[in-house]
C-alpha cells in the first residue's frame, strides 16, 4: 500500500508590524490573506530593538524600539488564538549584524519566546 501524497507545509517566514516603522497592513491582514492563499502559517518577524534605537541602527524607521516587544508578543498571541486552529501565527525577530553588539543581541533572543 502506497502512502498518500503529503500536502506542503507553507509558511510565510517574512512579515512585520507597525511597531518597526516599515510594514504595510496589519497582521490580521496578512493572517486573512496567508489563510486564502491556503498557507499553514505565518511567522512575525519584526527588525528587532537595538539599543537607544540609534540611527546608525535604522531607528524607528526599520525596527521595533525596546519598551514595545511585550506589546509586539502581545499582537502575535492575540492573532495565533483568534487564527487557530486554520493558521498558525508564531513569533520571530529579524536580526541584523552589528559587531559589537553579539552580546546584546544573544541576550535579547535568549530572553525572548521566539520560534524563528
Amino acid at each position: 500500500m502506497t502512502n498518500p501524497p503529503k500536502q506542503p507545509l507553507v509558511y510565510e517566514t517574512h512579515s512585520h508590524t507597525h511597531l518597526c516603522g516599515h510594514a504595510e497592513g496589519t497582521l490580521p491582514q496578512y493572517a486573512d490573506h496567508a489563510v486564502t492563499r491556503n498557507l499553514k502559517g505565518l511567522i512575525v518577524t519584526c527588525h528587532n530593538p537595538m539599543p537607544d534605537n540609534d540611527p546608525d541602527f535604522g531607528g524607528d524607521r526599520i525596527r521595533m524600539r525596546l519598551h514595545t516587544i511585550p506589546q509586539y508578543l502581545d499582537l502575535i498571541q492575540s492573532a495565533a488564538e483568534k487564527y487557530a486552529p486554520s493558521l498558525q501565527i508564531l513569533p520571530g525577530l529579524e536580526c541584523d549584524y552589528f559587531p559589537g553588539y553579539e552580546s546584546f543581541l544573544q541576550t535579547q533572543l535568549d530572553a525572548l519566546p521566539l520560534h524563528h
